[in-house]
């Protein structure tokens, strides 16, 4: 606005020249009481708005607000007299808090010129409701909680939230049990980067292309800061959600995306530890340039899934209700990292595997050889039992054998019966000689 930069500092704190300066915490309960801000256009301190202020609510004139604008009830919604919608035409910078807490009945709440603000936070707002944050382009934190539907969100031109962006709506309704709100759309065409992004509930589509930073958040005081990365629950029946972060680059902690997706691509994520999930309600084929990844848990309808440039990773685990090829998944993994020589994890199962998993094809290997050694090892030990039992069955009949049979003979049978045989052998001696026999010759 030109009167913001017709604006001297004084202690931190604009102090338009020609308007009156405002200070203080102030309550407003009724129309009577915005008179008090005709003539200010910086207030330095809070403003703590009544539910039971009738009807809309515009604040005027107000270009800056040092601390807080808030409206909270504490109990069930409001009956009667209340507060509708809130409006600040003017106001370029919040420096703490827009708070907004189970006021069922507001339906509209725009700031269309604001530029900063430390933390945003609605919770419980009014069926249908607008949020618009046209001109919004820094904040700390924002918290956006309902448990209905919303009628349009604008952050047209927010480029950096430190700590938590969160929109979610009807969180607690359970499709497809329950009818469905309508859904709406989240654009955010320049956010760049977040400390952590949840979307969920009734949205009809996501739109970040700029965005190349989620996480970790800066835990800013005064900021709500509940965790760190990129959170997705689409959870609305729903023709398919083509998903497309064209330029996200870092992520910490988590990236968690659940819901009917029909296409999901983040071409610029090489390098990341942070634990990824995605579960598709739809067939769905993945192809990632993934170099090094801690924990990728993939499930659901999951038609196929390629890292070519994946070299390590932790942990890959898959659980498909389609017709994944698990087989051919875990060999290609193969080809470009170093398992299962390292002490990497990779777990895949679907109705139809595509053939034995490289696990299944290890554990044959190794197994086979194995129980063939058992089992020659167990027929060694029965034939040798057996033996040992024959042995000693054979020990016990040659020792009784010889308790009964006839002594050994002594050396001298065998002369005897050589004497004997010498005695049959020798001829009879000559008769003696005769001198007579020899005259008569």
């Amino acid at each position: 606005m030109p009167s913001l930069w017709k604006t001297l500092l004084l202690g931190g704190f604009p102090i338009s020249t020609a308007a009156q300066e405002c200070r203080g915490w102030e309550a407003i309960k009724e129309p009577a009481d915005l008179d008090k801000f005709a003539n200010c256009e910086a207030w330095d301190g809070t403003l703590d708005i009544d539910y039971r202020f009738p009807g809309p609510l515009v604040l005027p004139n107000l270009v800056n607000i040092t601390g807080t604008i808030k409206i909270e009830y504490h109990g069930h919604p409001p009956q009667g007299q209340h507060i509708t919608s809130l409006e600040a035409p003017d106001l370029v910078s919040l420096g703490e808090d827009l708070l907004i807490d189970n006021m069922q009945p507001i339906t509209r709440v725009s700031f269309p010129q604001l530029e900063t603000i430390r933390s945003l936070t609605l919770t419980e707002s009014g069926t249908d409701l607008t949020i618009d944050f046209p001109s919004l382009e820094e904040a700390g934190s924002i918290s956006i909680f309902d448990y209905s539907s919303f009628a349009s969100v604008n952050f047209d031109s927010l480029r950096t939230v430190s700590d938590d962006l969160t929109i979610q709506s009807c969180g607690q309704c359970n499709y497809p049990s329950t009818t469905p709100p309508s859904s709406f759309g989240i654009s955010l065409p320049f956010l760049e980067s977040a400390g952590f992004i949840q979307l969920a509930g009734a949205i009809s589509s996501v739109t970040m292309p700029r965005l190349f930073s989620a996480g970790p958040p800066a835990h800013s005081e005064g900021t709500t800061s509940t965790n760190s990365g990129l959170r997705l629950d689409l959870n609305v029946l729903h023709d398919g959600y083509d998903l497309d972060f064209a330029n996200l680059m870092s992520i910490d902690k988590q990236l968690y995306i659940q819901g009917d997706i029909e296409s999901l691509q983040i071409p610029a994520l090489q390098d990341t530890d942070a634990s990824i999930h995605i579960d598709s309600g739809r067939s769905l084929s993945l192809n990632s340039p993934l170099i090094s990844a801690s924990n990728i848990e993939l499930i659901g309808s999951i038609e196929s899934a390629s890292f070519p440039n994946l070299s390590e990773f932790s942990q890959i685990t898959v659980n498909s209700r389609s017709n994944f090829n698990c087989g051919g998944f875990e060999d290609a993994i193969t080809e470009t990292s170093s398992y299962p020589d390292d002490n990497s994890t990779l777990v895949c199962d679907s109705p139809s595997g595509g053939g034995l998993a490289l696990p299944a094809k290890i554990a044959i290997g190794v197994v086979v050889p194995v129980v063939a050694i058992v089992a020659a090892l167990i027929i060694w030990q029965v034939r040798r039992a057996r033996n040992n039992k024959r042995n000693r069955a054979t020990g016990r009949n040659a020792h009784d054998n010889s308790s009964v049979s006839t002594p050994a003979p002594t050396y001298a049978e065998p002369e005897r019966r050589t004497a004997r045989t010498s005695r049959a052998r020798t001829p009879s001696p000559p008769p003696p000689y005769s001198p007579q026999e020899g005259k008569g010759a």
